[in-house]
């Protein structure tokens, strides 16, 4: 019986055709090996020498994971089972998108650049809110503004990322027009023995 590896991502559905080799209309049996951090894997027959697995699986970790089908064909006419042929489907851990909290002060810009973790890895594509497509982007906003981006990984699995700049106001500083101190009779001026002491009011 013969069919292909597949690779999904953290929550996808197998397409995997199988046939007989010699294209016969031999019962072909699916034994799954049971993977505990797996969702969605099956045993399957199909009675006329083809068929297509389609489990919907569900990576449950933050870990590549693998399942094992071992495929054979059984004719009820001879003795022994056909030889197993194994199909491995790796399912990738989700794909997550983050930001760190983030602001700016008025009249200053900042670079955003997410935090990918999980997926198939790289290379990566992005797609900005602002219609950007690098990896990171420089923004100035005047007011609060939420940015997002969708990520899409070497296997097409995506995630979307949000974050909200802040934006901050200048600290202002509030000084007395004048300050009095007062000095012991050792007072000199060059080595002055007092400290002036200011609250700063923001």
């Amino acid at each position: 019986v013969e069919g292909p590896d597949q690779e999904l991502c953290h929550d996808g559905v197998t397409d995997i055709f199988v046939q007989t080799d010699d294209g016969s209309t031999t019962l072909i049996i699916v034994d799954v090996e049971d993977n505990p951090f797996v969702d969605g894997e099956m045993d399957q027959t199909f009675p006329n020498g083809t068929g297509t697995i389609m489990d919907d699986l569900t990576n449950l970790t933050n870990d590549v994971q693998v399942v094992i089908y071992n495929v054979y064909a059984e004719d009820p006419t001879l003795p022994c089972p056909g030889p197993i042929n194994q199909i491995e489907v790796t399912i990738y851990p989700e794909l997550m998108v983050t930001f760190p909290p983030t602001f700016v002060c008025e009249g200053e810009c900042v670079d955003l650049t997410p935090d990918i973790v999980g997926g198939a890895g790289m290379p990566y594509t992005y797609q900005w809110s602002t219609g950007q497509t690098s990896a990171s982007i420089n923004v100035c906003p005047v007011v609060p503004t939420t940015y997002s981006v969708t990520v899409t990984d070497v296997l097409g699995c995506q995630d979307v990322g949000e974050v909200q700049v802040d934006v901050k106001p200048p600290v202002e500083i509030s000084l007395p027009e004048s300050i009095d101190v007062c000095k012991d009779d050792n007072f000199n001026p060059n080595d002055p023995d007092y400290f002036v002491c200011l609250d700063i009011i923001s």
